[in-house]
């Protein structure tokens, strides 16, 4: 189990279109703003109380958050 994403751990995979890190012990996905083409991503079931990096992924179309600790949900509400 994933229990962090440090910031360059995804470095170099730009193309990256989905991306799948369901039922691990993340506490923040920030890293995950360096994935432009980024158009699925599932973080359901962590311990994430905050999506910093959702707000950077222009390309998504789907996004998993279920099962979190996330209190301030503003940063999905505008990825409209």
């Amino acid at each position: 189990r994933l229990e962090a994403l440090p910031a360059g751990a995804l470095a170099g995979l730009a193309g990256l279109t989905e991306l799948y890190l369901s039922e691990n012990g993340l506490t923040t996905i920030a890293a995950v703003a360096q994935l432009p083409a980024l158009r699925i991503l599932d973080v359901a079931q962590n311990r994430l109380a905050d999506l910093t990096g959702v707000e950077a992924l222009p390309a998504l179309e789907e996004f998993w958050a279920n099962n979190n600790r996330v209190a301030d949900w503003d940063q999905v509400r505008r990825l409209r």
